[in-house]
């Protein structure tokens, strides 16, 4: 006897219990005390492999069974039955979406068989929003899908065992599928941990004011794609400002030809430009305000600041370009454009914020209140002292309101200051990404053991985050977020049964809302199978 001869009226699962596969009904019921609906398994065998061993208690169930359907009358057979009802909404949307940006064709070739276990716990991530793995087992019974068994212990040994060389392949594939023509967004996020036994988790700079350890996480999102194209794990005392040529070897390696790469003020330096320049790399940065480059030229840019015809509407900024030379080795100079940018509003709130903060220096100085570091330099910068009374040194704090409201971006390729801002404003996409990761993806600390399963884990979550973009990128084209958050529209398919009944298959009624979702994804529903 195989699964497909189980017969019950209830939904069939398995369970790995101590290394045996055990068969069970999913039994639902009403609890009258706590008034909603609830589960529980009856056991009735074991799986050998394909072969369905039934215990006792179903057996002397069947038998009565038909010996009731049979009266008092001979049957010289019967026929036995497989039918079950699964969760299969969700699934399908994101099989559709798997074969559509040619995911699954590209797992299979970087990882051979062990593919389709990878979508299933991506899967799980995105269905499943902060659910821990070890929940996918009892995921799994309610969902359609086809690795139902992989117990906690299972998950763990896959996530352990990623191969780096089908990882890189992975994103060689995909990079060659949709990366055009477009600027990468490239930023870096720091992931608490418990570890102690994760060579990468180090004490730094966390970005979240998190006072544990942690490790760095490091993602490139093309701008037009709106997908993530690569990630890489770094070390969490690892500052943003030395990870860019690091980056640059290992767009080679992905064979990303002839990247253009946005990057925050975080990667700014010196040396970084000259390393971009010298790998022939476009990129879009944006500028620390106190270095050299942009102090000497910001006179010629103020210049150009108050006049209408320099004034955005869009953006509500006014803008200025200045073009110099960059000396990119002893002999060689190129030309760079800095583009100045004046916020009025951002002004005024600079200003405002800054004379608050002075004044309450000052009492606190006056009072004799305790004062720490930050506030003794401001003191010392922004107060005259005389007979033990301070004093506002108005010179200096003009001066130092001569930049509010100003900030700069430095590119080789951008020769619009307009182009430039709105190129950089959708950088936004790589932090919505990471917010992703750590909210949806329960990527906000990490309790994982080791690095190999760290490694893995970091893989399985951006998989999930292909998908997660990809239909974050449909709902704004298609303005569902009118209607629906991330959740609720997929909440709103999930519900969506696969019946199936001896091998044929029938999707529940799908309803009007349902239709114009998969109407939006450009996919048929499954009624329509």
């Amino acid at each position: 006897m195989n699964a497909t001869d189980i017969v019950s009226r209830f939904t069939i699962g398995t369970q790995i219990i101590k290394g045996t596969n055990y068969v069970f009904e999913d039994m639902p019921y009403w609890d009258k005390e706590k008034k909603n609906s609830r589960h529980k398994r009856n056991y009735i065998g074991k799986m050998n492999g394909e072969e369905f061993i039934p215990n006792k208690n179903y057996l002397t169930r069947q038998k009565a069974t038909v010996a009731g359907a049979v009266s008092n009358e001979l049957v010289e057979d019967k026929q036995i039955v497989f039918a079950e009802r699964k969760l299969a909404g969700g699934i399908y949307l994101l099989d559709k979406i798997a074969n559509k940006l040619g995911i699954s064709a590209d797992l299979e070739r970087a990882f051979g068989n062990s593919y389709s276990d990878y979508l299933s716990l991506a899967y799980y991530l995105i269905l499943e929003s902060d659910s821990p793995m070890y929940r996918f087992v009892h995921w799994a019974t309610t969902h359609d899908i086809s690795n139902n068994n992989l117990s906690s212990q299972r998950i763990s040994e896959l996530m352990d065992s990623i191969p780096e060389t089908g990882r890189m392949s992975f994103f060689r594939l995909q990079a060659n599928r949709h990366y055009e023509n477009e600027y990468l967004a490239y930023d870096t996020t720091s992931i608490s941990s418990y570890s102690e036994y994760i060579k990468a988790v180090r004490y730094g700079k966390n970005k979240e004011g998190d006072p544990l350890p942690q490790v760095n996480y490091a993602l490139i999102f093309g701008e037009k794609s709106g997908l993530p194209v690569y990630y890489r794990k770094l070390p969490g005392n690892i500052a943003d400002v030395s990870t860019v040529r690091k980056l640059l070897i290992d767009t080679s390696f992905i064979n990303l030809k002839n990247p253009k790469f946005v990057l925050d003020r975080g990667f700014y330096s010196a040396g970084n430009i000259t390393a971009l320049y010298k790998k022939y790399t476009k990129f879009l940065i944006g500028a620390k305000w106190n270095t050299k480059m942009i102090q000497e030229n910001f006179s010629t840019a103020k210049e150009q600041f108050g006049k209408i015809k320099n004034f955005d509407t869009k953006h509500m900024l006014e803008t200025a370009t200045v073009i110099t030379k960059r000396q990119v080795s002893e002999k060689l100079s190129r030309n760079i454009y800095i583009h100045y940018y004046y916020d009025e509003k951002r002004a005024s709130d600079e200003k405002l914020k800054f004379k608050k903060m002075l004044i309450e220096t000052k009492e606190m100085a006056e009072n004799n209140n305790s004062i720490n570091e930050t506030q003794q330099k401001i003191l010392n910068k922004y107060f005259i002292l005389k007979n033990k009374k301070y004093t506002f040194n108005q010179v200096v704090i003009d001066s130092h309101f001569e930049n509010a409201g100003c900030f700069a971006l430095v590119t080789n390729d951008i020769k619009s200051a307009i182009d430039a801002i709105e190129i950089y404003r959708r950088k936004d996409d790589v932090e919505k990404a990471f917010a992703n990761s750590k909210e949806r993806l329960e990527m906000r600390r990490t309790k994982v053991s080791s690095d190999s399963v760290l490694d893995g884990r970091f893989f399985l979550q951006f998989l999930a985050l292909i998908f997660l973009s990809h239909i974050r990128n449909v709902m704004s084209e298609k303005n569902l977020y009118k209607k629906y958050t991330l959740q609720e529209l997929l909440d709103e398919i999930d519900v969506i049964e696969k019946c199936t009944f001896n091998n044929k298959i029938n999707y529940s009624e799908i309803t009007t809302k349902q239709r114009e979702i998969f109407d939006a994804f450009e996919f048929d529903s499954p009624s329509l199978l």
